[in-house]
C-alpha cells in the first residue's frame, strides 16, 4: 500500500490518511476527537470525492476501483438499537432494499466507535483489541504497555514519540486533540442538542411560555459551556462573538 496524501501535525493523534493499494484500491482513515451533527453526511463527502478522481477525459466505462473510508471515533455514531452498544466496529455497504442483498462491493464503510471499548490491557487478546486500546488511550499512554508488542505497534509509538515526551509536551498535546473546525462542528451539535432538549422540556410543561424559557435556558447553559472551551483552545474573541452572538464584553467577563 502506498500513501498518496498524508496530513499529518507533529505530535498530534489526529489523522488523515489517503491511501492507495496495488490493486488501485482508495483506502481514506480519519480520526475524529469531537461529535459533530453530520458526521454520517461528511462520510459520504469525503468517499465520494476518489470516486469522482477516478473519471478521466473524455469517454470511459466507469469501471471503479474500490473506496473504502475507515472512521475511528472518539464519540459515538450509531445508537439506534439497544443492540448498538455491544459493537465497536459498525460496517456499512451499499444493499438491495427488497433482497438485502450487496449492490455493490465498490463503496464500504467501517466506524470504529472507540467509547464503547470497554476492554483492560489485561484483556487484550487480539491485534484488533490491541488497536483499538492503543487508539483510545493514546493520549493517555506514556509507555508502550507491555501487552501491546510486534514491529508494527513498535513503529506506531516511534512514530508518535509519545515515550519522548515531557510532561509539558504530554500536556500540549492532549489539548491540541481538538482542532478547530472540530470544535466548530461541536458547537453546532451542542447548539441544536440543547435547543431540542429545550423544547422537550417546554413541551412536558405543557405551557408556551414553557416552550420559550426551556429552549432559552438549555441554549443560554450551551453558550456559556461553549465560550469556556472555545477560550481554553485560544480561539479569537471575534470568532466567539460569531459563534455565539454574545457581546465582546460579555465574552470577556469569562477570562
Amino acid at each position: 500500500m502506498s500513501n498518496n496524501f498524508l496530513i499529518k501535525t507533529i505530535r498530534k493523534a489526529v489523522f488523515d490518511i489517503f491511501c492507495t493499494t496495488e490493486k488501485g484500491e482508495y483506502f481514506i482513515v480519519e480520526m475524529q476527537n469531537a461529535k459533530q451533527t453530520h458526521f454520517r453526511d461528511r462520510s459520504l463527502f469525503y468517499a465520494s470525492l476518489p470516486i469522482q478522481k477516478q473519471a478521466p477525459k473524455g469517454i470511459w466505462n466507469f469501471n471503479l476501483k474500490a473506496v473504502y473510508l475507515v472512521a475511528i471515533m472518539d464519540f459515538i455514531l450509531f445508537k439506534e438499537f439497544k443492540e448498538d452498544k455491544e459493537h465497536v466496529v459498525e460496517w456499512v455497504q451499499l444493499v438491495r432494499e427488497r433482497t438485502k442483498t450487496n449492490y455493490s462491493n465498490k463503496l464500504k464503510f467501517a466506524f470504529v466507535e472507540l467509547p464503547k471499548f470497554k476492554k483492560t490491557e489485561k484483556e487484550l487478546k487480539t491485534n484488533f483489541d490491541k488497536w483499538v486500546y492503543v487508539l483510545k488511550n493514546l493520549s493517555k499512554l506514556k509507555n508502550r504497555p507491555t501487552s501491546v508488542q510486534g514491529k508494527i505497534f513498535e513503529e506506531l509509538f516511534e512514530l508518535t514519540e509519545i515515550k519522548r515526551l515531557t510532561e509539558e509536551d504530554m500536556e500540549t498535546y492532549r489539548k491540541s486533540i481538538l482542532e478547530y473546525q472540530d470544535v466548530r462542528s461541536a458547537m453546532e451539535c451542542a447548539r441544536e442538542e440543547s435547543m431540542e432538549k429545550g423544547i422537550k422540556k417546554g413541551i412536558k410543561q405543557g405551557r408556551k411560555e414553557g416552550i420559550e424559557k426551556g429552549i432559552e435556558k438549555g441554549i443560554e447553559k450551551e453558550k456559556n459551556s461553549i465560550i469556556q472551551k472555545c477560550l481554553q483552545k485560544n480561539m479569537a474573541i471575534e470568532d466567539i462573538i460569531f459563534f455565539t452572538g454574545y457581546s465582546k464584553e460579555k465574552i470577556i467577563s469569562y477570562i
